[in-house]
């Protein structure tokens, strides 16, 4: 019963989390700092939907159980990590994509730009 409670609340969670982004974006949209909450917020919707249900589902489960149960929470946690990194990559795509927008477009600034992201980016990342 307690790990269903946990779990619904982590879902009511997330959800008006989700909810709460949308208008406060909504309403700094005519602001001073639209041009990094919309790309902000709809890159990293995912990615934080998934660390708040994992998140939630980590905690429903006991700390220390042995057997499968110990197992499923050994994985939910390995999960909960690869969706962090997830929800920090993202985070800071949008940062790069935002700092170099705000350059001036000229040729020696954009090879400069190239050379950034290519020292920025780990090998075989690509920008989404």
């Amino acid at each position: 019963m307690r790990a269903a409670l946990i779990t619904l609340a982590t879902l009511v969670v997330a959800v008006l989390l989700d909810i709460g982004t949308r208008r406060l974006v909504r309403r700094a949209d005519h602001g001073r700092y639209r041009w990094v909450l919309g790309p902000l917020r709809k890159a990293c919707r995912r990615p934080t939907a998934v660390v708040l249900l994992l998140t939630g589902l980590y905690l429903a489960l006991p700390p220390r159980s042995t057997g499968w149960l110990g197992d499923v929470r050994h994985v939910v946690g390995l999960l909960l990590i690869g969706g962090v990194a997830w929800l920090v990559i993202k985070a800071l795509h949008v940062a790069e994509g935002v700092t170099f927008s705000r350059l001036p477009p000229e040729v020696v600034a954009d090879r400069r730009i190239r050379r950034a992201r290519t020292q920025i980016r780990p090998s075989g990342a690509s920008p989404r």
